[in-house]
């Protein structure tokens, strides 16, 4: 009969606390792992838990969400619109009408009265009426309006030639996808180009024109083929 020792363990029990710790020790890298696919590791496919999916999804909707509210709300509290409009006194109406929708291309969308009450009582002028043709670079809510009216009087400063030549607003710009229509219907109405434009803008072009009243008009974009 073969003794052994006191406490000696054996081999096939010994096995197994090896065989135990490793599987703890497996377990443990694999809820490591688990974990780590929290914050922004790459656990296997298929590992990740449904419940720490859906509280990914759920932060990461919320960060894009807050911003996007924040902002809106600082907006909404200054201003009802991001559109501005601009009110016009030309000359002539008529001719400014046509320049403005048939050569630079514009849109009327409305018009309206301004009543000689509401113009002595609002400050906007001296109780003489007015009618406002209002036009727009496309038919939508939030573009930006250009309001055209006449009193039938000349303006009373001189024709600028350049930009400098008085204060107040000089000039438009207005940002194009192909400069070539404009250019054509400028040519077709007589409109003189302004300095050398057509000139090179990087890889756009530059053209300057003025209105019948002499508003600078800049026009910007490629001119494609």
């Amino acid at each position: 009969m073969r003794y052994r020792k006191k406490n000696q363990v054996p081999n096939q029990t010994r096995n197994a606390h090896i065989n135990n710790r490793e599987g703890q020790q497996a377990e443990t890298e694999e809820r490591n792992q688990y974990v780590g696919g929290t914050f922004g590791l790459h656990p296997p496919a298929g590992t990740m838990p449904l419940f720490v999916r859906l509280s990914v999804c759920f932060v990461v909707a919320l960060l894009l969400v807050v911003p996007t509210a924040q902002s809106q709300t600082s907006t909404d509290v200054a201003f009802s619109s991001g559109a501005i409009s601009i009110g016009v006194v030309v000359s002539d109406l008529d001719a400014s009408l046509a320049f403005y929708r048939d050569v630079i291309g514009m849109t009327p969308t409305r018009s309206f009265d301004i009543s000689a009450d509401f113009g002595q009582r609002s400050g906007l002028t001296n109780g003489t009426p007015v009618t406002v043709t209002v036009l727009k670079l496309e038919d939508h809510p939030q573009a930006a309006e250009w309001k055209l009216m006449s009193f039938g009087e000349e303006a009373a400063p001189p024709r600028s030639t350049h930009i400098q030549d008085d204060t107040g607003m000089q000039y438009i710009t207005l940002l194009v996808n192909d400069l070539g229509p404009f250019i054509e219907r400028l040519e077709a109405h007589d409109v003189p180009f302004l300095g050398d434009t057509p000139i090179p803008l990087g890889e756009r072009h530059f053209v300057l024109v003025q209105d019948p009243d002499g508003t600078f008009v800049e026009l910007i974009g490629p001119i494609k083929e």
